[in-house]
């Protein structure tokens, strides 16, 4: 990946339910954990989103923010 074509951007508490999110959490799950459940079910409901823990619950990097990465040149024209 070449440093001026692609840039890593860290976007913290990318909008989730937040009802959703104070309720996972309450059943115990990790608040980092908890959001990228809702950000990968897009927020249906609760179920989708424990539904996407246990699917995913061995994954390396589930308690790792999430991590998106953009374009830098195409955003220089959209900005």
């Amino acid at each position: 990946m070449h440093p001026q074509i692609q840039t890593q951007l860290e976007i913290p508490g990318m909008e989730v339910n937040k009802k959703l999110l104070d309720e996972l959490e309450a059943m115990g799950f990790p608040r980092t954990r908890a959001e990228k459940a809702l950000q990968h079910s897009d927020n249906p409901s609760l179920e989708a989103a424990v539904n996407w823990i246990f699917d995913h619950e061995k994954d390396l990097d589930i308690d790792e923010p999430e991590v998106w990465f953009f374009n830098s040149q195409l955003l220089a024209t959209i900005f």
